[in-house]
């Protein structure tokens, strides 16, 4: 009847604490009179406490045996203690009853953390509601971590919790406070950071050097720069930690490295003390259909906790970030996130961080002076007023039949052609921090091709609020004027595109060759005169021949 009834008040207990939001109560099979009760507290709901039994007393409490769990080849607990206690000439009891604080925590965390070679016996779980956690302990000797959740990625250090037999009785030690403790005050530091970023190197841009957004055209290569923050973990524990990036548009160099922030104190500028095999490829996917993703492994041996670190590599910005439609959001992205793991078990992630690269459009419409459409015009692109770098460019046909042209180190054409009878083209991938000039090099018959040359001056948008960010779009600054103003300023106009508001589209027209006048010829007057001369010959013989028959 005893046994029920506490079973009952068990039972009751774990119900009450439940529903006052302490947290949960872990569940044994039978809870004896030496079982002491811990509570912890300081923890995020949504997280997991887990206990490891490491120790149990036999069933008349006389003895005990350490965790003798093995699988897969792994070292169990009673072998690790029993090999660190050969190795100090004493017997396990003693090597664990004669470690301090700090190599407490370096023994118990390299065999939680350390590394995969342990094998560990099947935890109990305990699920945190609210900031607390209830443990019901039998005695024994545990360890006890907490598994944290991908939004708090808290990192709690392991505490060791001893519930020790005293005749008839039992009392209860936890961490590091005295004999009687039945509360732990939990401790953690927030898990690893990241920013990711990207650098400003073009035009104007480089006065703003790291930021999210930059402008790009098609075969540049983009700087990026993540910057970790790495928490003090557990003395002992050799955590696993990854960078994993998904580019989309744009394929990986291969040129991954790992800087100190010494002598860099936080600034937006490129660090310069390179730790040697701090990071290394672990997994570089192939670029596919647009995207690529990419992993890299972190030796946090090489680092220290506490500390600021930067990563570097860089992408170069592939043809696809131009799309596959006439019109549309050409962009490339490159979302990061930091994997990390202190447990086999446990696995938390930091927020992604993304960076956004944009790219921009113009489109040529050719016109006659009376403002109609007129095919049949060709236009080279150069990079410099002399128009003597002409860009190269690649035609791209898409499955809607739409098509255009790209920016490409290795395209087959230079002159780039409105079809049939067309009168527009579109080009895609331009940086506004690039100076584009375009000339007409074939012009319709029948039509004068104009003077000179056609400078494209773009300009990105910035964000609302934040003018060091770009939006994606072109802003009314964007003009386009003819070099030669006296004789081909009338022949151009442009705007940004109301329905594409990352293009802009320019108007060209071409006067026709004049209807010359011709020479005169002899008209009707020399007809005129001979008519009335030969009437009055004619009147003339008339009455000559009257005359003479009279």
């Amino acid at each position: 009847m005893s046994t029920i009834m506490k079973r009952m008040s068990a039972l009751l207990i774990a119900l009450v604490i439940a529903l006052v939001g302490l947290g949960a109560t872990a569940a044994y099979a039978d809870t004896s009179k030496y079982a002491k009760s811990l509570e912890l507290t300081g923890l995020s709901s949504g997280e997991t406490v887990q206990v490891y039994k490491l120790m149990s007393y036999g069933s008349d409490y006389n003895t005990y045996t350490y965790d003798n769990t093995t699988t897969d080849g792994k070292t169990s607990f009673k072998a690790y203690l029993e090999a660190a206690a050969t190795a100090d000439s004493k017997s396990s009891d003693d090597y664990l009853a004669g470690l301090t604080g700090d190599e407490l925590s370096a023994f118990l965390g390299t065999y939680l953390y350390g590394t995969d070679t342990y094998a560990k016996p099947t935890p109990t779980e305990t699920a945190v509601i609210g900031t607390t956690a209830s443990l019901t302990l039998e005695p024994g000797y545990y360890l006890i971590s907490v598994k944290t959740t991908g939004t708090e990625s808290n990192v709690y250090k392991p505490f060791s919790a001893f519930v020790k037999m005293n005749g008839e009785s039992s009392a209860i030690k936890a961490g590091a406070g005295d004999w009687g403790t039945a509360t732990v005050a939990m401790k953690s530091t927030n898990g690893p950071t990241i920013e990711k970023t990207v650098k400003r190197d073009n035009g104007t841009d480089m006065t703003s050097a790291w930021k999210s957004t930059k402008t790009v055209a098609v075969g540049e290569t983009a700087t990026y720069r993540v910057k970790l923050t790495v928490p003090d973990w557990q003395a002992g524990t050799t955590p696993r930690l990854e960078l994993e990036d998904a580019l989309v548009n744009q394929q990986y160099n291969g040129d991954i490295a790992l800087y100190s922030a010494q002598g860099d104190a936080g600034s937006d500028w490129m660090p310069s003390t390179r730790i040697e095999s701090a990071i290394s490829e672990k997994a570089i996917g192939a670029y596919a259909n647009g995207k690529q993703e990419v992993s890299f492994s972190i030796d946090y041996s090489k680092l220290t906790g506490g500390q600021t670190y930067y990563i570097t590599y860089s992408a170069k910005v592939m043809s696809d970030i131009t799309g596959t439609s006439s019109t549309g959001d050409m962009k490339a992205t490159n979302t990061a996130k930091v994997v990390y793991s202190t447990s086999d078990a446990t696995t938390s992630s930091t927020t992604e961080s993304k960076t956004t690269l944009y790219t921009y459009s113009a489109k040529l419409t050719k016109k006659d002076m009376d403002n109609q459409l007129l095919p049949g015009s060709g236009f080279t692109v150069y990079s410099d007023e002399a128009c003597t770098q002409a860009i190269k460019f690649e035609k791209v046909t898409n499955v809607d039949g739409s098509w255009y042209y790209r920016a490409k180190d290795t395209g087959d054409v230079t002159e780039i052609q409105a079809d049939g009878d067309e009168a527009s083209l579109l080009i895609k991938g331009l940086d506004p921090y690039k100076d584009y000039y375009f000339k007409e090099t074939t012009t319709p018959k029948g039509y004068y091709a104009p003077s000179n040359a056609f400078k494209l001056d773009l300009d990105s948008q910035m964000k609302d609020g934040d003018a060091t960010e770009h939006s994606g779009t072109l802003s009314g600054a964007s003009s386009v004027t003819a070099l030669d103003t006296a004789s081909d300023g009338k022949l151009v106009s442009g705007n940004v595109d109301n329905d594409a508001a990352n293009q802009f589209d320019i108007v060209i027209k071409n006067s026709s060759t004049p209807s010359l006048p011709t020479t005169g010829g002899m008209g009707t007057l020399l007809f005129t005169v001979a008519g009335l001369a030969l009437m009055v010959i004619a009147a003339a013989v008339y009455f000559a021949r009257r005359r003479k028959s009279n």
